[in-house]
């Protein structure tokens, strides 16, 4: 059950202090830091038990519904989950009332993102003449439902701007697909399927964990949906959805593109050269997600600060990329090598 610091009305994040401010961010940076740190290592162990467990082929074949699933995912959401952070951020003390219409509109997306994926999967099998399970399919597809409820939870804690629980569950989801992975991957188990099933498990359980969280201590526990809550969020999500649509469109457009015209040991290939990098991209979502809920604030009452906030965050993701860049050039024959195996060395210069 919650108590009084809990409950949505005692958050008033717009009425405190920039020293309070500061405090927070500095707080919630640090929860992103031990989130990141414990996400990057399970990740790249995971990827690099698959490559071996799986061969080029089925690798190439899981990261290539990955990629669809990952596209039709931000497609659907069309910007939703943002709106659900900035609505809490300013009105933390509505707090059950924007997640109980954020429900409904799960609902919708998720049905949504079910549908666009089935669609766009039967158009690129008939385009490449290939046949995938559609069991595969289905469990893909329960995996992308579970990641949007995750998504929803942890945008509405990203509002009242607590980030524990967030990156407890992403950790809990990726410590479990790296033991699924581990445990339970092998050709004679299902291969690509059996990946699946362990990254729609962990996704499921990570999801569960969220939400619960967010139902019996914060009392969220309403649903709300009707035309003209659809119409309302929309109207305001529909713009940043796009952005978010082609940001991610162009992020997976290079495995597509390999999908379409290429083998598939092409696409496994390039996944163990390109999917290290995929992670590291969770430094400037630590960065972003801690100062949106401030930056939500400031916009509507100090341009200004709204400024200096945002030149100083791209001026520190410049600087922060720099190293990673540099060091992963550096070492790319001895990750891959030492990681996937002699049968990706072909992934190095990529």
């Amino acid at each position: 059950m919650s108590d009084s610091t809990n409950s949505p009305e005692s958050v008033h994040s717009s009425g405190t202090t920039p020293g309070e401010s500061l405090a927070r961010m500095v707080r919630n940076s640090a929860f992103n830091a031990v989130g990141t740190a414990l996400i990057l290592p399970l990740n790249f162990i995971a990827l690099f038990t698959l490559a071996r467990r799986l061969g080029k082929d089925s690798l190439g074949t899981f990261f290539t519904i990955f990629a669809i699933s990952a596209v039709i995912h931000w497609i659907a959401d069309c910007g939703v989950a943002t709106v659900l952070t900035h609505r809490v951020a300013k009105a933390p003390h509505r707090l059950r009332q924007i997640v109980a219409e954020a429900t409904g509109m799960l609902v919708l997306v998720a049905l949504t993102s079910v549908f666009l994926f089935y669609l766009v999967t039967a158009g690129w099998l008939f385009f490449r003449g290939a046949s995938i399970p559609w069991m595969m399919l289905m469990v893909a597809a329960i995996a992308m439902v579970s990641r949007h409820t995750l998504d929803f939870a942890a945008n509405a804690f990203r509002g009242l701007e607590r980030f524990e629980f967030e990156n407890l569950s992403r950790a809990v989801q990726t410590a479990l697909f790296c033991l699924f992975v581990w445990i339970g991957v092998f050709p004679e188990t299902g291969g690509t399927l059996a990946g699946f099933v362990a990254f729609m498990a962990s996704n499921l359980v990570a999801a569960a964990l969220i939400v619960t969280i967010l139902v019996w201590q914060w009392q969220c526990r309403s649903f709300c949906l009707s035309r003209a809550v659809a119409r309302d969020w929309l109207k305001e999500s529909m713009p940043l959805g796009f952005g978010d649509a082609i940001r991610r469109l162009i992020m997976q457009m290079d495995t597509l593109l390999l999908a379409a015209f290429r083998p598939a040991a092409d696409v496994g290939l390039f996944s163990v050269a390109y999917r290290p990098l995929q992670p590291l991209q969770l430094l400037p979502r630590a960065i972003a997600s801690v100062t949106f809920p401030m930056m939500s604030r400031v916009a509507h009452s100090d341009r200004a600060a709204l400024s200096r906030a945002f030149a100083r965050t791209t001026n520190f993701l410049w600087v922060a990329s720099l190293p990673i860049s540099l060091l992963t050039t550096a070492f790319a024959a001895p990750l891959i090598l030492s990681t996937a195996g002699p049968d990706f060395a072909e992934a190095i210069w990529p």
